[in-house]
């Protein structure tokens, strides 16, 4: 499974402490040996009600938003591609998941 990253998510990365950043790096690996379902656990993985991700291909039904949780209140948003996840976003929950 290949990774891809928004631009977004590399902004909010590299906002973060050494110490979040670790956190995502772990919970990235975990999810990376476990990409499907069932996921592990101790990431609480679900998709967000509500919000659709970016097409693959334009005319395509969007796919859903998944929400994993690194530590605490340090989450990652992503999305499935084709062959890939696509990390979105990262950072503490209600700076993630707040409204634009």
């Amino acid at each position: 499974m290949n990774f891809a990253y928004t631009t977004l998510f590399k902004r909010s990365y590299s906002k973060l402490t050494a110490a979040q950043q670790a956190l995502i790096d772990n919970a990235i690996r975990s999810l990376a040996a476990h990409a499907h379902h069932p996921f592990p656990r101790k990431l609480s993985v679900h998709k967000l009600a509500g919000l659709t991700g970016t097409p693959a291909k334009k005319g395509t039904k969007p796919p859903p938003v998944w929400e994993m949780h690194a530590s605490g209140p340090i989450i990652i948003t992503f999305q499935f591609g084709k062959g890939e996840i696509i990390f979105r976003n990262c950072g503490e929950h209600e700076a993630v998941l707040r409204s634009p």
